[in-house]
């Protein structure tokens, strides 16, 4: 593999999000389990947002290439279509097992693949519906949700409604930089119904939620202040750095989960 194709396959898989997702999967896992076991279910969670990410790209190759994206991988041809899609197979295939026999377990694995189904048919089918918002609502609720259940325990409703709320967030966040073009395609998820400035308003609703819940959670303050502080951000700051910057938000959600969790739930009492 060249170095040009390496880099395709890299940004393919939507390195961002996708290292942030793997950073806070940790971050929540170490709380509940011990270092290798969070850094096990780190890896199941990689190779899921691999799946998800380069899915992605290969779903919207044509319309990337309608809007001449060139910033895309596919589109400027860093890596063949074909090669991507044997790679995203292979992928596919070795996340469930790690999923479903490493320390997730069967129960946790599970859900958490239920997590990539969704974001996966998001990809495929629900992005141009009006239930766009349900399979990010449902992965970042069996992120969360399958880590505590690995730990043998039952996930709380206000954990589950934050992840809920968190992808609801990341949703509109993320098309917002895109509503005009999507609009342009026919693309009509409910971002793109709703249009830009209920979409930021929608996002802002999630993000205050969530800050208020864990406020309720950990009794800081703080939290809730830097997700008003984000609320602005998102009202009125650029399209372009609102999804990042939500992302930033979302990480430090998920130190006030953790928090939250190690008070309630108990810290690394399983291996």
């Amino acid at each position: 593999m060249t170095r040009g194709t390496l880099k395709g396959v890299l940004l393919a898989c939507h390195p961002g999000p996708t290292a942030i997702v793997t950073l806070v999967s940790y971050l929540f896992a170490s709380t509940l389990r011990s270092e290798w076991s969070a850094v096990g279910i780190a890896l199941s969670v990689f190779l899921g947002q691999l799946v998800i990410g380069w899915s992605n790209d290969l779903i919207d190759f044509s319309s990337d290439q309608t809007r001449n994206r060139s910033e895309k991988p596919l589109v400027a041809g860093l890596i063949g279509e074909e090669l991507l899609r044997r790679i995203t197979a292979i992928t596919t295939v070795l996340t469930i097992v790690v999923n479903l026999l490493g320390p997730l377990g069967l129960k946790g694995g599970a859900v958490h693949l239920i997590g990539v189904a969704s974001g996966v048919s998001y990809n495929i089918y629900f992005k141009r519906t009006l239930f766009s918002w349900l399979p990010y609502a449902i992965a970042f609720a069996a992120l969360p949700g399958s880590i505590v259940i690995a730990a043998g325990q039952a996930p709380p409703l206000w954990l589950l409604t934050c992840g809920s709320l968190l992808g609801l967030a990341a949703h509109f966040a993320n098309v917002i930089d895109d509503i005009d073009g999507d609009r342009t395609e026919g693309i009509r998820g409910l971002p793109q119904v709703l249009g830009e400035r209920a979409s930021r308003i929608t996002t802002v609703i999630a993000l205050l939620t969530t800050g208020y819940i864990l406020t309720t959670q950990t009794q800081t303050f703080w939290v809730l202040l830097i997700s008003s502080l984000g609320a602005i951000l998102i009202l009125f700051g650029p399209r372009k750095i609102i999804f990042p910057g939500l992302m930033v938000l979302a990480v430090l959600d998920v130190l006030m989960l953790v928090i939250a969790v190690q008070d309630q739930l108990g810290s690394r009492g399983y291996s």
